[in-house]
Order: C-alpha cells, then sequence, then structure tokens
C-alpha cells in the first residue's frame, strides 16, 4: 500500500502539470484521478482553485456488486487502456475507503452525482 500510495501521488503531480498547461492554453481537461476520500478531493479543489480555473466534480454511482463486475471484467479483457489488475481484495480496501461527498462539499463544490442507470 506505502508503495502505491507513493506512486499515486507522483501520477496525480505528473497529471496537473499536463493539465495545468492544457488548461492555460484556452481548453478544457477531463480528470478520472479516483479521489475516493475527502482530503484528497480537498486538494485537489485547492488546488485547482488556485490556478483560477472553473471545475465541476462528477460522481460516477453504481452499486459494488456491479463496480467490481467492471474491474473483473476489465481485468480478463485486458482492453488498450489496461494497465494494471486489480485484485478483489484491492477492490474491497478501495470501496470501504470511499466518502461519498458530505452536504458540506457539496455546497462548497459543485458536484453532479450521476447514477449508474444513467451513465450506462
Amino acid at each position: 500500500m506505502e508503495w502505491y500510495i507513493e506512486r499515486k501521488e507522483r501520477c496525480i503531480e505528473q497529471i496537473w502539470d499536463i493539465a495545468l498547461r492544457v488548461l492555460n492554453s484556452k481548453c478544457d481537461v477531463i480528470l478520472e484521478l479516483g479521489l475516493i476520500q475527502r482530503e484528497s478531493r480537498r486538494a485537489m479543489y485547492e488546488r485547482i482553485e488556485e490556478s483560477g480555473h472553473k471545475f465541476l466534480v462528477y460522481v460516477l454511482d453504481a452499486p459494488r456488486e456491479e463496480r467490481r463486475e467492471r474491474v473483473r471484467h476489465r481485468n480478463f479483457e485486458k482492453g488498450s487502456t489496461f494497465s494494471m489488475e486489480v485484485s478483489d481484495e484491492v477492490f474491497e480496501i478501495a470501496s470501504n475507503m470511499w466518502e461519498e461527498p458530505d452536504s458540506i462539499e457539496c455546497a462548497e463544490q459543485e458536484i453532479v452525482f450521476v447514477s449508474h442507470t444513467t451513465a450506462g
């Protein structure tokens, strides 16, 4: 887990550097960073706000079993965007760490909840 956290932070830094360059060139950016805990989202909100750019957060909501099956399918298919296998154990750890945006976060940020039936 320690290795993963360090790697994730390095990746987020690289992604943000590139995203900021794109934003500064007057183009929109869509980020899927998997910020599952409030504190990591708060840090990203602050970073974006400090950059002077506007942002909108989408929360894609699907039942745990549906998400687990999607991950298992990606593990099996190993399609063109596949980068690593996510075991059931890692899936459960991440799912258990998920902190849904609360009323305070929703009041402070522009957050759109998208149900699994809408997301397709």
